[in-house]
């Protein structure tokens, strides 16, 4: 009885532990559960072109309504745009054998449950237009809206990966 019990303790503090992770002012962490998000810059080969860097997050979607669309916020004056994917995977040549797509998808048609891929869309050194409910709030946030909510963000540590450098 007592294995049971400290078992059963055990299960529920594990199962609590991303509703404790969920960062403190975000808005959006209930609809969104990041599993993964990454930042990669592009070192162009000619000095006439600048270095761009690329931001992905994949994450699950969470909410039973569907988002409008994502935008990435990495500092005060950025604020770039998303494309959304889905893998999926696709039969390879050899029997057994497959590999794994990325279908582009529109946001709108995202569902309770989806593993998607987010990736910007524009470079680091392009400015968009941000709106100015959002300015002031945090950077370093995903931000999406849906059509029953207002602005919503998530903020996210990035692992940085190794720049390329183009010949």
């Amino acid at each position: 009885m007592h294995k049971i019990s400290l078992y059963a303790v055990g299960l529920i503090m594990t199962a609590s532990l991303p509703a404790c992770a969920a960062p403190k002012g975000a808005t959006g962490a209930r609809s969104v559960q990041i599993l993964e998000a990454t930042q990669q810059t592009t070192l162009p080969g000619r000095s006439q072109m600048a270095p761009f860097t690329i931001y992905r997050f994949k994450i699950i979607w969470k909410s039973k309504t569907a988002p409008l669309g994502f935008f990435w916020r990495p500092d005060d004056k950025t604020w770039m745009e998303t494309y959304v994917a889905k893998p999926m995977k696709r039969p390879g040549l050899a029997p057994g054998d497959f590999m794994v797509i990325e279908r582009n998808m529109d946001a709108k048609a995202m569902h309770y449950g989806d593993t998607v891929l987010v990736t910007t869309r524009r470079h680091v050194h392009e400015e968009e237009p941000m709106p100015s409910a959002v300015k002031k709030m945090p950077a370093k946030s995903l931000y999406f809206q849906t059509s029953a909510t207002k602005w919503n963000y998530v903020p996210i540590g990035i692992k940085k990966l190794p720049d390329i450098a183009m010949p």
